[in-house]
């Protein structure tokens, strides 16, 4: 994780139809997740949601606010 706002190093620019832009800054922190758990970042959250060991599962859900 690290706040968006933090991130300097983009990679891909935002593209609307992805919803997502890419940066290579190192994280500012790892949040390690077992089994049964979860996160929730919001839209002003970095995050690399594909980085791990093992079976790697992920949910993207949106919610207006």
């Amino acid at each position: 994780w690290k706040a968006l706002e933090d991130s300097k190093e983009e990679v891909k620019p935002y593209e609307k139809e992805g919803d997502c832009a890419l940066y290579s800054d190192t994280p500012t922190t790892w949040i390690h997740l077992v089994p049964g758990q979860l996160a929730i970042f919001f839209p002003e959250d970095a995050h690399a949601p594909v980085i791990g060991e093992g079976k790697i599962r992920k949910m993207i859900a949106k919610v207006k606010l």
